[in-house]
């Protein structure tokens, strides 16, 4: 509540989300040991854990998140992620081994940023995933569609009544 109360624009919700929506992203994937998963927003923690006990990654988990608040959230996983600040800077964030990425998961509330502040995220996420990765987002609204069918090949939406507020799932594919 403190870190929505501080920055509602940079925060999607003042509670986390439910079991149903982690479960509802993470079905979208084949999570395996050798997967490279990116998380953007990280918030407090809960799809990052669902992240790591699906997947069980040989490698750390890339997290973005730049609320110091909730990054301390996140030092329960410190031996299994690696942090970064600013997921809108992807690109500049991870090295030339990291830039073939089979999956990215959101939590950011895109559409509260300006058009061209979204537009560029979703270019550098293209960059960074691999041909046939995924990037698997959530957000209260559909509006997020037109933007996401501009971005990628194949895109398709998933409604998950039992949160709060119910929540929309969007799961995209890179062009081969």
């Amino acid at each position: 509540m403190k870190s929505f109360m501080h920055s509602p624009k940079a925060i999607g919700s003042i509670i986390p989300s439910s079991p149903y929506l982690v479960q509802s992203m993470v079905n979208q994937v084949n999570l395996q040991k050798n997967s490279k998963v990116v998380e953007l927003g990280a918030g407090t923690g809960v799809l990052t854990e669902t992240i790591l006990k699906e997947s069980k990654l040989d490698h750390p988990l890339i997290v973005f998140e730049n609320n110091s608040s909730l990054k301390q959230s996140l030092n329960r996983f410190a031996s299994e992620i690696t942090i970064f600040d600013d997921a809108f800077n992807l690109k500049g964030s991870l090295n030339e081994q990291e830039k073939s990425i089979d999956y990215i998961f959101s939590g950011l509330p895109l559409l509260n940023f300006k058009k061209e502040v979204l537009i560029n995220l979703l270019d550098q996420i293209d960059y960074i995933l691999k041909p046939g990765g995924k990037f698997i987002a959530f957000q209260y609204t559909p509006f997020l569609l037109p933007y996401l069918n501009a971005a990628f090949d194949k895109t398709s939406l998933k409604i998950v009544p039992l949160n709060i507020p119910p929540a929309f799932v969007f799961v995209c594919e890179k062009r081969h």
